[in-house]
């Protein structure tokens, strides 16, 4: 019988590479890896010809290689590989680090290794990749901190060579009810869910003479961000509605004032002695895009709030220390 690859045998490496394309060893772990999917395609079309109803010829294509992941973070990699860009600035305090993350226009590219630690070894390897669009964030109170995310290459190795070293990170990811949200200044109580998304709009393009793409980059950047919270009791009940009206006595002529919005968590621990934290800012120029508000018999009152915003000061605590960042 001829065996099954596992998913349980599979992992995920990926590195940031100096010049697009050219391949560096994908050694860095970014977290519990969920799961990862090939999604590479090529535009194969067919010609049709006078005289029959029947293709003439079926035609191969360009080729895109790309992919999804999905990764309870357990260390603040993605978020520069995928969102920021830059060259993060990291402060080690004992055996924890604090990353405060640097804005690029341009997102560097990535190698992002995919493996299987079989009987024989199953290896694809996707060079000079860009993160098309990225989300963070808590789908529940009990559900860890995720990354999920898409990206595209310039190109797809496949080999049955030995894997990059590899070991299962023991870091707890963060937790729903170890999460916080401030919005205008103001901490949100009866938070049940954030997420942060941020499409960088990264694409491959083709030319002439190959079927393999032949430049790539990202673009404008979109910031949008979405919560459900508890509805409270009280004058608090129309606080987020009135953010988007403008004000409580109806929908104003003048613009909303904007607002700060601070995504957060912590696992309660001092910096020095295991500290694992986020605290993503969307600056001071946030505006609600939608409210949606659902009563019914037998259940709490819970807002769901969507919005847009700019990137500000945004760091991540983890044990991976400035020399091995």
């Amino acid at each position: 019988m001829v065996n099954v690859i596992s998913g349980r045998t599979g992992r995920l490496t990926m590195a940031r590479e100096t010049t697009w394309g050219t391949a560096v060893t994908a050694d860095r772990v970014v977290g519990h890896v969920q799961s990862v999917s090939n999604n590479t395609t090529q535009e194969a079309s067919n010609t049709s010809s006078m005289g029959q109803a029947q293709s003439a010829s079926v035609n191969a294509g360009t080729v895109t290689p790309g992919g999804s992941v999905e990764v309870a973070t357990t260390n603040g990699r993605l978020l520069e590989y995928a969102i920021f860009g830059g060259t993060t600035s990291n402060v080690d305090t004992s055996r924890d680090c604090t990353h405060t993350f640097v804005w690029s226009n341009e997102l560097p590219s990535e190698t992002i290794e995919l493996g299987y630690d079989e009987a024989t070894d199953s290896i694809e390897r996707y060079e000079g990749s860009f993160f098309k669009n990225a989300s963070i964030g808590f789908g529940g109170i009990n559900e860890p901190l995720k990354f999920k995310g898409d990206f595209v290459s310039e190109d797809l190795i496949t080999d049955q060579t030995s894997l990059v070293s590899y070991t299962v990170p023991t870091t707890r990811p963060l937790m729903g009810y170890q999460a916080s949200l401030s919005l205008g200044g103001s901490s949100v109580d009866y938070v049940q869910s954030w997420e942060v998304s941020v499409n960088r709009n990264s694409k491959v393009g083709h030319a002439m003479g190959s079927r393999k793409p032949a430049f790539g980059g990202s673009h404008q950047a979109e910031v949008t961000f979405k919560a459900t919270i508890g509805t409270p009791v009280g004058s608090g009940s129309m606080t987020q509605l009135n953010r988007l009206l403008g004000a409580g006595t109806g929908i104003t002529a003048a613009e909303p004032s904007p607002f700060a919005a601070v995504f957060s968590a912590n696992n309660g621990v001092t910096l020095g002695s295991g500290r694992h934290a986020i605290s993503l800012t969307l600056g001071t120029n946030s505006q609600m895009a939608s409210i949606s508000r659902q009563s019914q018999v037998g259940d709490f009152v819970m807002t769901d709030i969507s919005g847009i915003g700019i990137l500000g000061t945004t760091t991540y605590v983890d044990q991976v220390l400035a020399a091995n960042w």
